[in-house]
């Protein structure tokens, strides 16, 4: 499966569940992606600078992104409760 609809370099992934993909780009965005289909799911701005880092939560309801700007940030995410 390539996941295609990515807007900058992609920095960073990590996948929840089996089937919920997160990245990070240097377009200051993380986006979420169903594996099974490919699909993107959402894309937000997150920092103010790159994404370096990405993480889920242990119960895969929380997404950890690191950015350029220095700032960790905590995501809830709807589609994920």
């Amino acid at each position: 499966t390539a996941l295609e609809d990515v807007e900058g370099k992609v920095s960073t992934t990590t996948i929840a569940r089996g089937e919920i993909l997160v990245s990070g780009s240097s377009d200051m965005t993380v986006a979420l992606w169903n594996l099974k289909t490919g699909r993107n799911l959402v894309t937000f701005q997150a920092h103010r600078g790159a994404v370096n880092s990405v993480a889920f939560s242990g119960d895969g309801k929380t997404i950890a992104t690191g950015g350029d700007d220095g700032v960790i940030r905590l995501w809830k995410i709807p589609i994920l409760q």
